[in-house]
């Protein structure tokens, strides 16, 4: 607790006091501060008029320690004065004493020393201890002016070099800043007060700070990118992970791109996607790429690096190594049909066909947009039936028709995300409502192509060819055709439809087609019985003979080996009811005599994502709903 002092800060007594009050009244509008911790001495006088003017005639000295709405505590009779009683008016005033001057006395040997005794105001620095020599160093400064009604004015800063600058105070703080022009291992300092309105300021303070290097961005990089990607294509890359010390922006910079093309090189941002073009090799072929991270003064990271394979071709396949249920036994297998490992989802994830599967939006519409391949049928290197799938033409293999479009291959189509459920006559394809049902098939089919109009085209219903691509994708990447085992179960056997996106309806999702079965039967186009013999169309042509007759005389039976060259899963041989022998778990049945159409998917306990019943009238209303699909 020290003496502190301040210049003309006084007052006046607001009501009369007595010897023995420690509590001294003041009136509005007087200079006297606060002493917080501290305490200053003041002065009570009384004067009278005289011939030759106004004469103080009776003092007393008191020690102020406090100031708390307009009035001042004390301690009485100072420096030998004697407390006494005062008028309302008497003076009040912070006067140098003999007393205060006494206390204060210093050697002069000292003077060059002595700190600021000028305490009225109080005055905070803070800065940071180290500033690099790029960068410019900041003080924040505020102070209090302890004069009543005071605030502080402005600060003044003398640099390192002792360069002298006043700043303005705002709301008393400011930040003095300069920038740093001294060498790494060197310091750099400022001596700052503060001033008030009345001219009170504060001790004079000194911050330094050491001046260091900027500091590079730290790693470990996060390279996303696939392990394998498709000769002259594309694949998606991101960069992630660094850290800068000082906290500087980070950016990303491909110091290497090995013989890929990158659509951009520098100032990539955390997690941007880059499409990155491959190559055209005749051979599978590794390919090294390195990236930086670098901050915005271009420091650099160290060098991380990542190995992709760009594939002559991408054909991937399975072989049926034994029959019987639920599913069968496969394996995967290569071009040649030797066994393989089975490919992690990772590997598929980076596959141009199964990787390339995605969400779009269309018209508002939630879709899953499916890219071109290309099939084959055969027998594997073992002597096992075997499906395999290409993303590019390949001698043997035939490009899956599902991608044929009024005899032209097109690249993709799109396939309702949900099952289909109708807004404003239009089918829709959107989560949180329930499928619609009980509307013909002939009516599902013109609410699909109802959505073709400002511009839109492409949409219909989803089409046979469809649900056959979708089928062997599922069997080539998941080995197995009991998808209610390998994937989940769906809703089935359940009393009534549910969301579209309800829990148990999504566990029958695959590469984000939600509800591939169960919940509710859907109708689909491209197929139909006529007479006991198959028929297809194509998405615009008129209906042709697939030269198969019904299997099991239309009743209902269990694939457990299929017709060797075909795409579409028909059953060489079956079990005419669900038990251990059938290979293929999911109810099928292609009705004879009449004209029918399929519904797929089911609700029954044998349903999955080969269930098929075709024994409905196009003009029918049945327990069943749809998918939206689009081909342009």
């Amino acid at each position: 607790m020290a003496e502190i002092y301040a210049n003309n800060a006084r007052g006046k007594l607001a009501s009369p006091v007595t010897s023995g009050d420690t509590s001294l009244p003041l009136q509005a509008g007087h200079s006297l501060i606060d002493p917080g911790d501290d305490w200053y001495r003041a002065t009570l006088y009384r004067w009278e008029f005289t011939s030759e003017g106004i004469r103080e005639f009776d003092h007393e000295i008191v020690k102020v320690t406090a100031l708390s709405a307009d009035t001042l505590t004390v301690e009485r009779g100072l420096e030998g004065t004697t407390p006494q009683a005062f008028d309302p008016d008497t003076p009040v005033e912070l006067r140098m004493t003999s007393g205060s001057l006494r206390d204060v006395v210093i050697p002069w040997r000292q003077v060059s020393g002595m700190p600021n005794l000028t305490r009225a105001v109080t005055q905070t620095l803070v800065a940071p201890p180290e500033i690099r020599d790029i960068d410019t160093w900041e003080i924040d400064a505020s102070a209090l002016s302890r004069h009543s009604g005071g605030s502080v004015a402005l600060f003044e800063v003398v640099w390192w070099d002792d360069t002298t600058e006043t700043i303005a105070a705002n709301g008393g703080a400011a930040t003095l800043s300069r920038a740093v022009d001294q060498p790494i291992g060197g310091t750099v300092s400022a001596t700052v007060r503060a001033l008030d309105d009345i001219g009170n300021a504060s001790d004079s303070e000194t911050v330094t700070a050491n001046v260091i290097a900027n500091s590079a961005p730290a790693g470990p990089i996060m390279i996303g990118a696939p392990t394998q990607t498709a000769k002259s294509g594309t694949f998606q890359a991101s960069f992630s992970g660094a850290t800068d010390p000082d906290g500087d922006p980070l950016t990303y910079t491909v110091t290497d791109p090995g013989v890929f093309t990158f659509a951009k090189a520098s100032d990539i941002a955390e997690g941007e996607i880059v499409e990155v073009t491959t190559p055209e090799v005749e051979a599978d072929t590794d390919v090294t790429f390195s990236v930086v991270a670098e901050d915005s003064q271009g420091a650099q990271s160290a060098v991380y690096s990542k190995t992709v394979t760009v594939l002559a071709s991408q054909v991937v396949g399975v072989e049926m190594i034994a029959t019987g249920g639920p599913g069968g036994t496969w394996g995967h297998i290569d071009e040649a049909g030797a066994a393989i490992a089975s490919p992690t989802t990772s590997w598929f994830n980076g596959h141009p066909v199964f990787g390339g599967i995605g969400d779009i939006t269309v018209d508002g519409q939630d879709m899953v947009e499916i890219p071109k391949f290309y099939w084959r049928r055969g027998t594997s290197a073992g002597g096992n039936p075997a499906w395999w799938i290409n993303d590019r033409p390949m001698a043997g293999f035939t490009v899956h028709p599902a991608f044929v479009l009024d005899g032209v291959e097109v690249d993709s189509f799109q396939v309702g995300k949900y099952q289909a459920s109708l807004s404003g006559g239009k089918l829709q394809s959107i989560p949180g409502v329930l499928p619609e049902t009980d509307t013909a098939i002939a009516q599902l089919m013109s609410a699909a192509e109802a959505r073709n109009v400002g511009g839109v085209e492409g949409f219909r219903m989803w089409h046979y060819d469809m649900w056959l691509a979708i089928q062997w994708l599922y069997l080539v990447e998941m080995a197995s055709m009991d998808c209610k085992t390998a994937t989940g179960e769906g809703r089935i056997a359940a009393s009534g439809a549910a969301n579209v996106d309800a829990a148990d309806v999504a566990e029958a999702t695959y590469r984000g087609m939600v509800g591939l079965w169960g919940n509710v039967a859907m109708s689909l186009d491209g197929v139909r019985t006529l007479s006991s013999v198959l028929e297809r169309r194509t998405y615009n042509g008129g209906w042709n003979s697939a030269g198969e007759a019904v299997p099991n005389g239309g009743s209902f039976q269990y694939p457990i080996t299929f017709r060797a060259g075909d795409e579409q899963f028909i059953a060489d041989t079956f079990t005419a009811t669900s038990d251990n022998t059938a290979t293929l778990p999911d109810s099928r049945r292609w009705r004879g005599s009449g004209e029918y159409y399929p519904l797929v998917g089911g609700t029954s306990p044998d349903s999955g994502l080969w269930s098929v019943n075709c024994s409905y009238a196009t003009a029918g209303s049945y327990n069943a709903s749809t998918r939206i699909a689009r081909i342009v």
